[in-house]
């Protein structure tokens, strides 16, 4: 297995072949430097990139361990891919990915799969204006859980799973949507970090940003104010039926859980 962090991911490469996990993530430091992204090996931060399968490891390589969202694993980096000092545009957050399209693009796509389906607290907050183009996506390979607890209850989160596939809503934002969003999903706190993944839009394959839970918990059970809004996101989305009774299933098993 190869740990892939730049150049070589799906984002850039725009082909997923050889991909075995999306989400992964070392211990390090990333850095753009001289128009290609590295990274820094260390014990202290975090970077994420790609998982991928590779026939056989190359002399000139580093051994890491990988986390994700199902398991660990040994992989390699190329020596190539490794700064040995700090130099260069340190990476926000440590995603080359995110750093590139929000770096690159002035309007964005963004899919939301949870409470950011519904428009009241994008009204409460006056931002509901930035949040009119949106349209019902999907993405493949993930499954939508509740794995971030806070003091009333969970909050939801996509994890990597195959076969499944998450349905939402993909809308065109400014740059000005996307500042809310940093603070609406407490990226700072390090509650949810950004992500960019593939989601399907009428048939259209698009790159977009989404935010993930960093540190997940068991699933359980979220507040009714939380999940009523997931659930009428879904239905004013017009999400397929299927799709909403999934939803609901998964409260109720959560319910049964619980009691």
């Amino acid at each position: 297995m190869r740990f892939v962090f730049g150049k070589d991911q799906s984002y850039f490469t725009d082909t997923k072949s050889n991909v075995f996990c999306e989400q992964a993530n070392i211990l390090g430091e990333g850095y753009y430097h001289n128009g290609q992204y590295k990274i820094v090996l260390n014990g202290v931060e975090k970077v994420y990139g790609e998982l991928h399968i590779a026939e056989e490891r190359p002399e000139h390589s580093v051994e890491v361990n990988v986390k994700t969202d199902n398991g660990d694993y040994l992989a390699w980096i190329a020596q190539e891919d490794i700064l040995e000092v700090a130099t260069g545009i340190k990476v926000s957050l440590g995603n080359a990915a995110v750093d590139d399209y929000l770096k690159e693009n002035h309007e964005y796509y963004y899919f939301a799969y949870g409470s950011c389906m519904d428009h009241e607290r994008f009204k409460l907050a006056n931002v509901v204006h930035h949040f009119q183009n949106g349209e019902k996506a999907s993405l493949s390979e993930y499954d939508m859980r509740y794995t971030f607890m806070v003091h009333d209850g969970s909050r939801a989160d996509i994890v990597e799973s195959k076969g499944s596939e998450v349905e939402g809503v993909c809308y065109n934002v400014p740059k000005e949507a996307i500042d809310y969003l940093y603070v609406r999903e407490g990226v700072n706190g390090g509650w949810y970090r950004p992500a960019i993944i593939q989601v399907k839009v009428n048939e259209r394959l698009l790159w977009a940003l989404t935010f993930l839970v960093i540190s997940k918990v068991e699933e359980s059970l979220p507040p009714n104010h939380y999940s009523s809004e997931i659930v009428r996101g879904a239905i004013n989305y017009q999400l397929s039926d299927s799709y909403i009774r999934r939803l609901e299933k998964k409260l109720q098993d959560l319910q049964n859980i619980k009691d």
